[in-house]
């Protein structure tokens, strides 16, 4: 192998840490279980059908991640929720690019403009950047070539 590869993929393995350990496997799966839940009850809407299709559409071409913890969005994240008080017509919609949480509500820039969000009912997705996704395609190769 090259050494300059095998140092780029060393380095990258590095900044791995404990928590960030997750593979595709993981993201699809928790992915799924919470669209799931959030659609549970209110399928009986019909915007919901397509909303839910095409939020599973989105998330499943791994461009996304539930985000657990709003601790877990770093500057810059760019990142997507589904507004829980619409009930009637849950959208998957771009919220910007992440900028802080002061106060119970996020900050975020879109097509530059400033805007803030009160995120107590929100779910969110953040937007897997390619540093990530490289780091998913070295875990999940370790992982076959381990079984």
């Amino acid at each position: 192998m090259d050494s300059d590869l095998e140092f780029d993929i060393n380095e990258i393995l590095a900044e791995i840490k404990d928590v960030d350990i997750k593979t595709t496997e993981d993201i699809y799966s928790r992915n799924n279980e919470i669209l799931d839940l959030v659609y549970l009850k209110f399928l009986k809407y019909d915007k919901n059908i397509e909303n839910k299709r095409k939020a599973k559409e989105n998330i499943f071409n791994l461009e996304y991640e539930y985000v657990e913890n709003l601790s877990d969005l770093k500057s810059r994240d760019s990142f997507f929720g589904i507004n829980l008080s619409n009930f009637y017509d849950l959208k998957l919609e771009y919220l910007g690019i992440f900028i802080k949480i002061k106060d119970n509500n996020l900050y975020t820039t879109k097509f530059r403009r400033f805007y803030q969000i009160r995120y107590d009912n929100y779910i969110f997705f953040r937007k897997l950047n390619s540093k990530n996704k490289v780091q998913l395609l070295l875990l999940d190769s370790i992982n076959k070539i381990n079984k």
